[in-house]
């Protein structure tokens, strides 16, 4: 007789960082949670510097990773990823990385996205 255990289901990564700055270029208090964390160099530059961390390791499937900026009035930040992520295969379906930049009038709009590697 054969018994047949339980599929469980694997751990997933999530996580979410935010950040704001203020028109007057103040960096107000990053939110972090799950896997996502958010460090903010110090620099006497006029544009913010930002680096979302990914503390998982690599993103596989069913994993979520959120960064978000919100930017004031003419407010600039420069945002970056500590490495290029790593991607592994998965039959959990596909893994969801999302940035989500908000900004008020006169804020540059840069996009870079992040590298992978598989």
């Amino acid at each position: 007789m054969t018994i047949a255990a339980p599929a469980t289901a694997a751990q997933r990564s999530h996580g979410t960082a935010a950040l704001t700055i203020g028109a007057d270029g103040r960096i107000g208090a990053p939110r972090q949670s799950g896997c996502a964390r958010l460090f903010v160099p110090r620099s006497h530059r006029a544009t913010a510097e930002a680096v979302f961390v990914n503390t998982a390791g690599g993103l596989t499937g069913g994993d979520r990773l959120e960064s978000r900026a919100t930017l004031g009035a003419g407010a600039r930040l420069a945002c970056t990823t500590q490495a290029a992520e790593r991607i592994y295969r998965s039959n959990d379906g596909p893994a969801r990385v999302t940035a989500r930049r908000a900004r008020g009038a006169r804020a540059p709009r840069p996009r870079l996205p992040p590298e992978t590697v598989q």
